[in-house]
């Protein structure tokens, strides 16, 4: 699949974006030649078009197959919802519907993304800006995860054989149309010198709100003075003047509104779902809407729905305000709004290591962010889906691919601990899973630090070196998985391969890229490497692709969080915060 890519690029470098080009000759080069001839011929007038009249139409056929799907997944849920009203306990049902459900989330997902992306590029013939064009191959890349996701969901639960058939069939179909838009989009519209001439050059080191220590005031009559008592230094909004334009470019973070979850029922909320529910929906274009949630742990599955745009929960602190759950083979906290911010929180899949697959968080949401939290788990802890992602000053605990999905993410100034492992198993960090070599998804993992928890050491110095737990850097799941590491820490408990292979097989080891650059301490040595064609040993231009700026356009959205965040390669000076006990 990559090989024929590279061929379709290279041949469409010599040839103008406005010249003419045949149906044959564009379709012939991609992956799936005759389904593209297909689509074209069906549609297409007898003349040549050039690169962007294809482009046009490859996702307006996008849209019309995703607009099908989501229509024939209703028709199913509607199937599904009387076999449960007539409760027909003939293997369907109950089960059945929720994947369905979450089907249509993500097919509607898929839409709405389109949508987008046609206004995007229906009227221009050049390529986009830089941040236009990583908005455009975001949503373009979200798409395929969607889909796997849906698969993912008809193929683990007990759903109708019809149904699971006529839907997978369907997947992959539109997941051949998805890629079609992919490659045609990215050369019509995207530079190919994807570096961000525009950034403001300057380490993103701006002064964050004061999240670390404070106390709610007494009076809650006034809550533009109780919210400037929580967050010092933080522009306040809520009685909904309209600000100054260049409030963000002070720094200021703008809060609209915000309400208060407590355990003993003192202030607005005892559960954080009723507060989200209680949100307005897609109501600021900027700014946040508060969700201040007191020490405690809340133990509720908690859903931040599509609609509920630019929320921000923030706790009292890292094991203070605790979210858990202990579901396995299924999602725990699950957010879906773009431009979420979470902050000071603990969020806990306590199930155990012998339940396996146990998601603590899933995020599917653009632009999200997460600073000061903890992410606690054994296998698949961090579900960082798809979209632009970051986290900074962060804890993720696992054993077994425990960051894994197909998001555009960076985790910078964090500390990563390896957990023991089940009794034989190895421990896998990270399990990415990008699919197409067009989509800019990856994880770049920056300035941060591999660690073992004291469990893993104990075990490990009891045992002879051939019996110790080893821990790896990643492995593919998808067979273009992305995943680097820079200028971290890594333990001794990284074995000298550094990476792993998925279940033993050559999967992924041509197409994929791990990379590692400027990385320190006993686990950091590359002379053991695999020598797979996959592995890279980057240098400063290369390494710079996976940088805040280059990778998720991160000046054009952190600086309104007030996070803090670098950008510029710096030497690290000590190993972070100090471990934690385990859990």
């Amino acid at each position: 699949m990559a090989t024929n890519f590279i061929v379709l690029i290279i041949l469409l470098l010599f040839l103008p974006s406005s010249m003419a080009i045949s149906t044959q000759q564009i379709c012939n080069q991609t992956e799936y030649p005759s389904y593209c001839q297909n689509i074209f011929n069906s549609s297409s007038s007898a003349e040549d078009n050039d690169i962007y009249y294809y482009g046009r139409l490859a996702v307006q056929t996008s849209l019309v197959r995703s607009q099908r799907f989501v229509n024939s997944v209703q028709n199913y849920l509607q199937y599904s919802h009387n076999i449960d009203n007539n409760d027909n306990n003939s293997g369907d049902g109950p089960t059945q519907t929720l994947a369905l459900k979450g089907c249509k989330d993500f097919a509607s997902s898929n839409v709405y993304m389109l949508d987008n992306i046609i206004a995007m590029i229906n009227n221009t013939n050049q390529v986009l800006s830089f941040s236009q064009a990583n908005t455009l191959q975001d949503k373009l890349t979200a798409l395929l995860p969607n889909l796997y996701t849906c698969l993912d969901l008809l193929e683990t639960t007990p759903t109708s054989e019809n149904i699971r058939n006529d839907l997978s069939q369907m997947i992959d179909d539109d997941v051949k149309v998805h890629m079609i838009s992919l490659t045609l989009c990215t050369e019509g519209w995207v530079s190919k010198d994807k570096k961000n001439i525009n950034n403001n050059n300057n380490n993103g080191q701006q002064s964050p709100p004061l999240l670390s220590k404070f106390k709610l005031a007494s009076d809650k009559a006034n809550k533009k003075a109780i919210l400037e008592s929580i967050l010092k230094g933080v522009k306040v909004n809520v009685d909904h003047h309209h600000h100054s334009e260049d409030d963000n470019q002070q720094g200021f973070v703008i809060i609209n509104d915000f309400v208060v979850v407590s355990k003993d029922g003192s202030w607005d909320f005892t559960s954080i779902n009723d507060a989200i529910n209680a949100a307005p929906s897609r109501s600021y274009n900027d700014g946040y809407f508060l969700i201040y949630v007191t020490a405690g742990v809340y133990s509720e599955y908690v859903n931040v729905g599509a609609e509920k745009t630019n929320l921000f929960l923030l706790g009292e602190g890292i094991h203070k305000t605790v979210i858990t759950g202990n579901r396995n083979n299924a999602d725990g906290f699950s957010i879906s709004s773009d431009g979420f911010m979470g902050a000071n929180l603990s969020v806990v899949n306590a199930a155990g290591l012998h339940k396996e697959q146990a998601v603590a968080l899933r995020n599917t949401a653009d632009h999200s962010t997460f600073y000061s939290c903890s992410f606690e788990g054994y296998q698949d802890t961090l579900y960082i889906h798809s979209h632009r992602q970051f986290y900074r000053d962060c804890d993720i605990y696992g054993t077994v691919d425990f960051i894994f999905g197909n998001a555009t993410a960076i985790i910078q100034n964090s500390n990563i601990y390896v957990r023991k492992p089940l009794l034989g198993q190895s421990a896998v960090i990270t399990a990415h899973g990008r699919t197409h070599p067009t989509q800019q998804s990856g994880i770049s993992i920056h300035n941060s630090n591999i660690l073992p928890t004291t469990d893993l050491t104990t075990s490990n110095a009891r045992l002879e070196r051939r019996r110790r737990t080893k821990a790896f850097l990643g492995r593919p799941w998808r067979d273009c998985a992305r995943v680097v590491y820079m200028q971290s820490y890594m333990d001794g408990v990284i074995d000298s391969a550094g990476w792993h292979r998925w279940d033993q097989t050559d999967f992924g080891l041509n197409d994929a890229y791990m990379g590692e650059y400027n990385n320190w301490g006993p686990g950091s040595h590359t002379e053991k490497r695999p020598k797979w064609s996959a592995f890279h040993i980057l240098n400063t231009t290369d390494a710079q692709d996976f940088t805040v700026s280059n990778f998720i356009d991160g000046d054009s959205w952190l600086p309104q969080t007030g996070v803090p965040y670098t950008d510029q390669f710096t030497i690290i000076t000590n190993h972070g915060r100090t471990q934690p006990s385990q859990q």
